[in-house]
């Protein structure tokens, strides 16, 4: 499985490097242990399970290799990250996460939130935050309101709402719901068993 992961990541900073992307974030990576190392020409920065236990959720971030020095530190925190940058004398603290899916039971659903929230508090306010990754939520639509953007989809379920209160709470905007997306990029198919 390992030779898989190398070539997969092979292809992925390959592509990254035609897009012209600096920084990437990945999910259910399902790397285990945490890490960093050089890929191509990027840093990759990864969290995941502890080794012992079966490959699940993880994630990644991917950064060019010239903005490593910009890289202040970076910490594991469960499964995901978060970064500390300096850009262009911008303070920035990237947070990659993957939460659980809205069919997962509250409590792990709870651990998530709480555990993002506390991670959020120790932050604090003199860094811009970013938060990345794969929530796992439909957020709904709004007009004129500072977290939520006229453009996502209109369903809203559970990991929606706590996304919500968590950004209302820290004063963070879900930006993907301010710009317009074709319909084929709003929506996640979905199997009902």
């Amino acid at each position: 499985m390992f030779k898989a992961f190398e070539e997969k990541m092979e292809e992925i900073t390959s592509e990254l490097g035609k897009l012209k992307m600096d920084v990437i974030e990945l999910t259910e990576t399902k790397q285990k242990g945490t890490g960093s190392e050089i890929l191509g020409g990027y840093v990759h920065l990864y969290s995941g399970v502890s080794k012992d236990r079966r490959a699940e959720r993880g994630v990644s971030i991917l950064t060019k290799k010239k903005l490593k020095k910009e890289i202040m530190n970076w910490e594991a925190v469960n499964e995901n990250i978060t970064v500390n940058i300096n850009h262009l004398g911008i303070k920035i603290t990237a947070l990659c996460v993957y939460a659980p899916s809205n069919d997962k039971v509250d409590f792990e659903k709870d651990q998530f939130y709480e555990k993002l929230n506390e991670t959020l508090i120790n932050i604090g306010t003199t860094r811009e935050i970013i938060l990345l990754g794969d929530i796992n939520g439909h957020t709904g639509t709004k007009v004129n309101n500072q977290v939520v953007g006229p453009y996502e989809e209109t369903r809203m379920k559970d990991n929606g709402e706590r996304l919500i209160d968590l950004c209302k709470s820290h004063n963070l905007r879900i930006m993907n719901g301010y710009f317009k997306h074709k319909m084929i990029h709003k929506y996640t198919w979905e199997q009902h068993t």
